[in-house]
């Protein structure tokens, strides 16, 4: 996650900075296979995927706080959806 879309809790082992995270976009726009992103609203994700697939699911994250996840998918969902993959899309959409 960006750090400054996350609470103020203990983060994780691994963290990306925020050049990184850069990085890492420019790094998924030059893929042709199918990528899934998943994180909170950002506007460095929705700029640099905005003609990705974006989906919106309420969570609770940081101790049970209400929090949106978002999912950028390099594909549409709807046309493609897992052949019994780990989860069903269309209820995690």
């Amino acid at each position: 996650y960006l750090p400054e879309t996350r609470g103020k809790c203990v983060g994780y082992a691994h963290e990306l900075t925020r050049d990184e995270h850069i990085e890492l976009l420019r790094f998924i726009c030059g893929l042709t296979g199918k990528v899934i992103v998943s994180g909170y609203p950002s506007s460095l994700y929705d700029d640099a995927l905005g003609n990705w697939y974006r989906a919106e699911k309420a969570a609770r994250a940081d101790g049970g706080r209400d929090r949106t996840e978002v999912l950028w998918m390099n594909f549409d969902p709807a046309a493609a959806p897992p052949p019994g993959g780990m989860f069903d899309l269309e209820e995690a959409l």
